[in-house]
């Protein structure tokens, strides 16, 4: 068997040239997978299984690509970042052994390199069992820019696990939405003053950026069962959960809000435009409910005026109220229908 061509300097000059392929750096994730086949099922308990064949070999989407391009003739330097273990000394020997250049590999104290465990099942299925291990911990000091720069191409693997080295993506644009929270804040409060519902509507699309923020936050949580994820996956970062909470809060007090005012109209609608009863009948003060009014007339303006259309709004407000009704009762129905758990007599299924 011949040596193996790794690393170093002479064996960059020695193959200089060779094909139209080269130079090639792949930076990204470098991983061991451990495969096993063919695995019909896991044993329980301390059982175990005879397997055809067990074997490790060089993975992930950087170092996976470096020793198949390798394979082709191109002169290959692998950059990332593995764990002072005996796994990263196989990572580096199975890439090694395909002329790989693996001085760019970085070593990290203390870190585990990332691992796969793939039990692959007859019909080819194979579950993976991962562990993410030191692929994020690669930082820029970490890598020879200038051997980049001489490289005829770049391969990024798994960007989204390399962290800050490619663009810290994974931070919450903190600054933004703070920004964006003074203004809505700001036109909110004068909005409020100016008793302009106007001003108030303008300041509530303010929070759209936080409820597509949220969206985002959300879809990843259900993705990863967690928005603190596991190491080096996407993460919204530490402002997540705070923001998440203000959306939340700010929705459900915006729906609050339009609840009473639509409570508030119907009953003015219904007590012929009486302050005094309006504020008796829902059991508030009646300056509350003039405040109320005046939003109101803020938003519908002369429609008021209109008895048409003070039909239809008291129509509308009407069915909706007779809907909650319905939906609260249907509710406490469905509950009360609910028959006791009680244990099955002998004989009975």
């Amino acid at each position: 068997m011949s040596e193996p061509k790794g690393r170093g300097a002479a064996w960059t000059e020695e193959r200089a040239g060779d094909t139209a392929l080269d130079p090639v750096t792949v930076l990204g994730a470098h991983i061991l997978d451990v495969l096993g086949r063919p695995v019909k099922a896991i044993p329980p308990g301390q059982g175990s299984a005879r397997l055809q064949e067990i074997r490790a070999t060089a993975a992930g989407t950087a170092a996976g690509a470096g020793v198949d391009l390798a394979k082709l003739g191109a002169r290959v330097l692998a950059i990332g970042a593995l764990g002072d273990d005996l796994l990263g000394d196989m990572v580096a020997a199975a890439m090694a052994r395909h002329g790989v250049d693996t001085s760019g590999l970085t070593r990290k104290t203390g870190a585990q390199t990332s691992a796969t465990i793939l039990p692959i099942r007859g019909n080819g299925e194979r579950p993976a069992l991962h562990v993410p291990g030191a692929t994020p911990l690669l930082e820029l000091a970490d890598v020879d820019l200038g051997q980049v720069r001489r490289s005829r191409a770049l391969l990024i693997g798994a960007p989204d696990a390399l962290g800050a080295i490619v663009g810290d993506g994974r931070q919450t644009p903190i600054v933004a939405l703070l920004v964006l929270a003074v203004i809505d804040v700001g036109v909110m409060i004068y909005g409020y003053f100016q008793t302009s519902a106007f001003g108030t509507l303008v300041g509530a699309t303010a929070i759209i950026p936080y409820i597509i923020y949220f969206l985002i936050t959300l879809a990843y949580a259900i993705k990863r069962r967690t928005t603190d994820s596991i190491p080096g996956a996407f993460t919204l970062g530490r402002w997540a959960w705070p923001v998440i909470g203000f959306v939340l809060a700010y929705t459900v007090l915006i729906m609050v809000v339009l609840s009473w005012m639509a409570e508030t109209l119907l009953a003015w609608l219904q007590l012929g435009e009486n302050a005094a009863e309006v504020a008796h009948q829902i059991h508030v003060h009646p300056q509350t409910v003039r405040y109320r009014l005046r939003q109101i007339h803020e938003l519908f303006g002369d429609q008021l005026r209109d008895p048409d259309r003070r039909f239809e709004l008291q129509l509308a407000l009407r069915v909706r109220k007779l809907a909650r009704s319905s939906m609260a009762r249907r509710g406490t129905s469905a509950r009360s229908a609910l028959p006791d758990a009680e244990p099955a007599a002998d004989g009975q299924l």
